[in-house]
């Protein structure tokens, strides 16, 4: 029932008059209703100090991915080349020495200096 209801019902509650009442009542309603829309705000306000907040992490996370992601690709790519010199290296030399031998230079000698692969065929031949 609405309040203006109440107070026709009731001419008295607790030896006060209806009207009385209904005006405390509603102002009652009133402060609750204020502290239900301050309550709102201040939900509101966290609501989005928490998605703000959640927005810059989330950013901070994908720059500090893509920086990782860069330097492990500068890292990698670093080195493979220094692995492609290496071997470049010594085949350049292996082959020269070959190109050697087949013109004839039967007392050329290959180099037989490093671990790889090279360096053990240059010693067994």
């Amino acid at each position: 029932m609405a309040l203006g209801k109440i107070a026709e019902h009731y001419t008295t509650i607790d030896n006060e008059p209806a009207a009385s009442f209904d005006r405390d009542r509603y102002a009652l309603m009133k402060e609750l209703d204020a502290i239900n829309n301050q309550s709102n705000d201040v939900m509101l306000s966290m609501s989005s100090a928490l998605s703000k907040k959640a927005y810059e992490t989330l950013s901070t996370l994908g720059t500090i991915v893509l920086a990782t992601t860069i330097i492990g690709l500068l890292v990698c790519i670093s080195f493979g080349i220094f692995n492609v010199r290496g071997i470049n290296a010594s085949l350049s030399a292996f082959s020269s020495s070959i190109s050697k031998i087949t013109r004839g230079d039967m007392t050329h000698r290959f180099d037989e200096k490093g671990n790889d692969e090279f360096a053990t065929i240059a010693h067994d031949i």
